[in-house]
C-alpha cells in the first residue's frame, strides 16, 4: 500500500542526503512533525529532532502552524541541547556520522582501505558475581523447606 503524506507545512534541508525535503504534521494528539526527502522519512519523536524539524523548517507563507508539536523545547533550551548534542556525540540528530569528531572518539581512518578503525584498547570483561546463583540456591532451600512441612 502506497504512503499517503499529509499535506506539505514547509521544506528543510536534508542532513543526510542534502536534498531538500517536505515537513508534514503526523496526526494524533502530539501533533509531531516529520520530514520526507530522497533518502527517506526523518520521523523520530524525540524533543531534539522535533525542536530542529520545528526552528529549521522554511514554512510555507512564512507562518508557522497554529499548533506546536508536544515535543518542541524553547528556542534557547533548543540552542543548548543543540550545541551540547554536536559538541559531543560522534552522530548527528538523524544519526549522520560527524566525521570531524571520529578521530576525538578513538576513530581513524585506514590508509589502506578508508575504513573507520576503532584504535581504543578493548575494555575490560565485567566480572559478573554469583550473587544471583546464591539468591536461587536459597530460594530453592526455602521452597524444600516449605515443602518438607507439608
Amino acid at each position: 500500500m502506497a504512503t499517503v503524506n499529509k499535506p506539505v507545512l514547509g521544506y528543510r534541508d536534508c542532513p543526510d542526503c542534502g536534498e531538500r525535503g517536505t515537513v508534514h504534521m503526523a496526526g494524533g494528539r502530539r501533533h509531531n512533525l516529520y520530514q520526507r526527502c530522497d533518502c527517506g522519512c526523518i520521523q523520530s519523536s524525540g524533543k531534539l529532532v522535533q525542536s530542529r524539524l520545528w526552528y529549521e523548517t522554511q514554512w510555507l507563507d512564512g507562518s508557522k502552524p497554529e499548533t506546536t508539536p508536544a515535543a518542541v523545547l524553547s528556542y534557547r533550551d533548543y540552542q543548548t541541547e543543540l550545541a551540547k548534542s554536536l559538541g559531543r556525540n560522534s552522530q548527528s540528530i538523524t544519526g549522520q556520522i560527524d566525521r570531524e569528531s571520529q578521530t576525538d572518539q578513538g576513530l581513524q581512518p585506514d590508509p589502506d582501505t578508508g575504513q573507520q578503525t576503532d584504535i581504543r584498547p578493548d575494555p575490560e570483561p565485567k566480572q559478573t558475581g554469583k550473587t544471583g546463583l546464591y539468591w536461587l540456591a536459597g530460594g530453592v532451600a526455602l521452597l524444600a523447606a516449605m515443602v518438607g512441612r507439608v
